[in-house]
């Protein structure tokens, strides 16, 4: 492995020559394990070319995400020659999509937990996309029911200009 991959791995910034397992020393059993699978698969199979994202647990107790892409070289009688790839930093990426799930769990639960009657439309045409139990139990209507409909048809708005007037 290059400096730069011993470096994301937690090692020192040298270059890696050493065992596979010393170089993946850092990463959790069972992910060790899938790399495992992964270099085994390539090596034994057929495709070339391949990518795993796996988890790196640093000395200091936080963790790094990578995510490896490589292709295998074979000589002429198809016996693994050399690998070549990149190996990238997506901690960022993977903490940010983490927390925009942990954002959305929460929405979820306190739309669908509220007691009050929540709705999400679509702006333009006024079709319900989403309704909690508050909803079903205000118009009688079951979600499955009333999602596709618009406002106009379950007759929430009587008036379209009123409607017309809270939008603007």
């Amino acid at each position: 492995g290059s400096a730069r991959a011993a470096q994301l791995h937690g090692l020192p910034a040298v270059p890696f020559h050493e065992p596979f397992d010393e170089f993946f020393e850092g990463m959790p059993k069972e992910e060790r394990d899938n790399m495992r699978n992964a270099y085994r698969t390539l090596r034994e199979g057929p495709a070339g070319n391949y990518q795993l994202t796996y988890r790196v647990q640093l000395e200091d107790g936080t963790s790094r995400y990578l995510e490896s892409r490589a292709r295998l070289y074979r000589d002429d009688q198809g016996a693994p020659l050399r690998m070549a790839g990149t190996l990238l930093d997506i901690t960022d990426q993977v903490e940010r999509e983490q927390r925009l799930s942990a954002s959305e769990e929460k929405f979820a639960k306190a739309f669908h937990s509220s007691p009050d009657a929540i709705s999400i439309t679509e702006r333009d045409t006024g079709r319900y996309v989403e309704v909690n139990d508050g909803f079903c139990r205000l118009t009688g209507y079951r979600a499955e029911e009333a999602i596709g409909l618009t406002l106009y048809q379950i007759g929430i708005w009587a008036d379209e200009n009123q409607r017309a007037a809270l939008l603007a």
